[in-house]
């Protein structure tokens, strides 16, 4: 019996997670652990990955060119 559906088929593996953080960090990052927000512009050391500009509901993939860091609140914001 399934407990509800996940999108891990979308996200990729761990692994693949982990090398999409990695990438974020350093292409956005200011080399101290921040970076900063596409989205409100703040600097923040705990981001989520956001696919921008083609989000996931308009097929929006998670490849290094869709993907920038977002802090909580706006990638909430943005669904």
């Amino acid at each position: 019996m399934s407990r509800g559906t996940t999108n891990t088929n979308v996200r990729g593996s761990a692994e693949d997670r982990r090398r999409r953080r990695v990438f974020i960090t350093v292409v956005f990052g200011d080399g101290r652990g921040f970076v900063e927000c596409q989205h409100c512009g703040r600097a923040v050391r705990d981001y989520e990955v956001d696919r921008w500009p083609l989000c996931g509901h308009l097929g929006g993939r998670y490849v290094r060119s869709n993907i920038v860091p977002a802090c909580r609140p706006c990638n909430e914001r943005h669904g």
